[in-house]
């Protein structure tokens, strides 16, 4: 997960990554100015070859938690020439980058990615790709604050930019069910974690957490899951503020305000677990400059009112979004529990009858607000999927990677808010959601 503020001040915090002797500040940032200097000199060519390490322009935006971003410029005394960039984006992997392990083909397909977004007018253009990161075009803007991703106006802007993402057709393993696969890595990874090394603060929380058995809970997931019928498109898989940009004067057009960054996790996923992601992250935010660096603040969750109106504005995009890249049809189940509740209402039926040879259409008979409805039910039982997965990944950062942040506490949290919402929606008795009968957590 990336949490980076363009217009920020440099942080204090100084990345471990680059440097060979990380006790002294001071050798930690010059061999980081070198090194910026020698990637723009060997990338971008041009006036990045007249200058030398001491004149490049350096600020560290972020400290990030997954990468270390920087922005690099040239000294103002030297104006590039036409088409060559004054300025870039410095993204360098925040955790040992190993070219023997599974990372090389992840990094490959998410450069793959960003190259292809970059082309649609999606997103910055890559301008040099290389081992431990890759140098990206600069954008004018900011992330977003988290006040302004639950703003009325700027959260539509966010639903229609998911909707447009949602209807990319990318290259890639159109098969492949990103969430579960990522889960049962995790979970392998978690497996040989021990509390070695966990100091003193964090040890009862990381004993409590690694007690969990996760493949027992990856599995109920995916069997619960798999009732809601959600279609698999292509998914950022992160988008929270650090994640959208955010561009304001009167050149920009409204499609044009917001931009989507660091598709890191990108892939072809359940669109219900972006959306359900998405409405997770307005519980967390992560500017706090203290220990643990994220504030946890659930009671900043959308009511069921902004969720409506967020998924209203989804599906306004385009009427085709109710059928999946595959063909088969979005919820099913739901819409015909929606037409037997609107029936038994007195509502009338809810649409005529679809032809039967293309099942894939039916939900285009019904309204947008019933379209509405039913994603606000199948979003409600993806809500646990965010939580039990950035709870693995925090415990898996936590041994991985020095970046200052408070990773068993964060797992902590989410594990929480995942314990909570299952016993909720466990003890639910909603005919939409075809369950009624509590149940307890798989305990180890």
């Amino acid at each position: 997960m990336e949490f980076c503020e363009l217009t920020a001040t440099p942080t204090k915090r100084i990345p471990p990554l680059c440097s060979p002797d990380n006790s002294n500040p001071d050798s930690t940032s010059m061999t980081i100015q070198r090194k910026a200097w020698k990637l723009c000199y060997d990338y971008l060519q041009g006036s990045w070859k007249q200058i030398n390490p001491e004149d490049v322009v350096l600020r560290q935006i972020s400290g990030g938690l997954t990468n270390l971003i920087y922005h690099v410029s040239l000294p103002k005394s030297l104006r590039p020439k036409p088409g060559e960039p004054k300025e870039a984006l410095l993204r360098l992997y925040g955790q040992k980058y190993n070219e023997n392990d599974v990372q090389t083909s992840s990094k490959v397909l998410e450069n793959v990615i960003f190259t292809l977004l970059s082309e649609k007018n999606l997103g910055p253009k890559l301008l040099g790709v290389f081992r431990e990161g890759r140098l990206e075009e600069f954008i004018q803007a900011r992330s977003m604050t988290q006040e302004e991703v639950r703003d009325p106006y700027l959260s539509c802007l966010i639903a229609k930019k998911m909707s447009k993402i949602h209807r990319l057709n990318m290259p890639i393993n159109k098969e492949n069910q990103w969430l579960f696969s990522t889960l049962h890595k995790y979970q392998d990874q978690i497996s040989s974690v021990t509390l070695d090394g966990v100091s003193q603060r964090h040890y009862h929380l990381a004993e409590k957490l690694l007690s969990f058995n996760f493949p027992s809970e990856t599995e109920w997931l995916k069997k619960f899951l798999s009732k809601f019928h959600s279609p698999i498109v292509f998914c950022h898989n992160d988008i929270q503020g650090g994640n959208i940009l955010l561009r304001r004067g009167p050149k920009f057009k409204e499609d044009e305000k917001l931009l989507l960054i660091d598709f890191e996790f990108a892939d072809y996923n359940f669109r219900a677990f972006d959306l359900a992601n998405h409405l997770c992250e307005y519980m967390y935010d992560y500017t706090n400059e203290d220990y643990p660096f994220y504030y946890c603040l659930r009671k900043n969750f959308p009511t069921r009112q902004r969720q409506m109106e967020f998924f209203s504005a989804y599906l306004s995009t385009d009427e085709t979004l109710g059928v999946s890249t595959s063909g088969s049809s979005l919820g099913l189940p739901f819409q015909d529990r929606l037409r037997e509740r609107a029936n038994s209402a007195g509502a009338g039926p809810a649409s005529a009858s679809p032809p039967k040879k293309n099942p894939g259409k039916r939900v285009r008979h019904l309204s947008c607000q019933q379209q509405s409805e039913i994603l606000f039910h199948e979003v409600q039982a993806f809500l646990l999927a965010p939580h039990l997965l950035w709870c693995m990944w925090s415990i898996i950062q936590s041994t991985n990677t020095k970046i200052p942040f408070g990773y068993w506490s964060y797992a902590s949290d989410r594990m929480e808010d995942y314990i909570s919402h299952k016993n909720a929606i466990l003890a639910m008795t909603d005919p939409i959601l075809g369950i009624g009968q509590k149940r307890t957590l798989h305990e180890n």
